[in-house]
């Protein structure tokens, strides 16, 4: 059965002539958008030489040796400009997403698209994005296996873009769109906030002022975005 990410991270992608899928683990996402003409081609990497030795297993398996190039790699260590129109890095916490692209900006740079997909650090993630001239076209949050996932579409613009504290913390796209699963990421995090604030026995502490001010801030989203 696909995942509901590797449906989403696919329909990002749109088309490709050729995929980068940095971080690649078992190889699943190259092979998946390989096999269902979302590419012609990728580029499978990964740091780790045992998920490679993996991946290069399933790519075999899967008959797409000749179309699915493998490379061991540190980030974006083995790739060169212009030689993946679009590049997709899931899985990883997003400070590691910025300095695989801090490191060698020009490949990112030169794509038609990234999707990228920060498991932690989100805020700050969109805060680089934004002020290193990336454009974000795109946001998806999927809920699967109980967790709350965020997918970002982000092309270089060579411009710094803004976004508000609300757009900063849960994505201009889906807070425009009312997207239901993002509400309910906010309605959780709302929950967690409440409980943290019930359990303190002084609210007036800095864990119960800042606990406190983070519900009024999401009260003020919910209200505005979704009535």
């Amino acid at each position: 059965m696909i995942s509901k990410r590797l449906q989403t991270v696919t329909s990002m992608v749109e088309r490709a002539v050729c995929v980068a899928d940095i971080g690649c683990d078992h190889g699943f996402v190259p092979i998946y958008m390989v096999e269902n003409g979302i590419c012609e081609r990728a580029i499978a990497m990964d740091v780790r030489s045992g998920p490679l030795g993996k991946a290069t297993d399933n790519v075999s398996r899967a008959g797409l040796s000749d179309r699915i190039e493998l490379r061991l790699s540190d980030g974006a260590d083995k790739l060169n400009v212009g030689e993946a129109d679009a590049i997709t890095i899931c899985g990883m916490g997003g400070a590691l997403i910025r300095s695989i692209m801090e490191a060698k900006p020009e490949v990112f740079r030169g794509a038609d698209r990234l999707v990228l997909g920060p498991q932690s650090e989100i805020y700050d993630f969109r805060r680089f994005l934004l002020e290193s001239g990336y454009d974000i076209n795109d946001e998806q949050v999927v809920f699967e296996e109980e967790k709350y996932y965020f997918l970002i579409k982000s092309q270089y613009i060579g411009m710094p873009q803004c976004y508000n504290e609300a757009e900063l913390n849960y994505g201009r796209h889906p807070l425009m769109r009312r997207d239901e699963t993002l509400k309910g990421y906010i309605l959780k995090e709302r929950q967690l906030a409440l409980r943290v604030l019930d359990g303190l026995p002084d609210k007036s502490i800095p864990a119960g002022v800042k606990n406190l001010n983070r519900i009024r801030f999401i009260d003020n989203v919910l209200g505005d975005y979704y009535g």
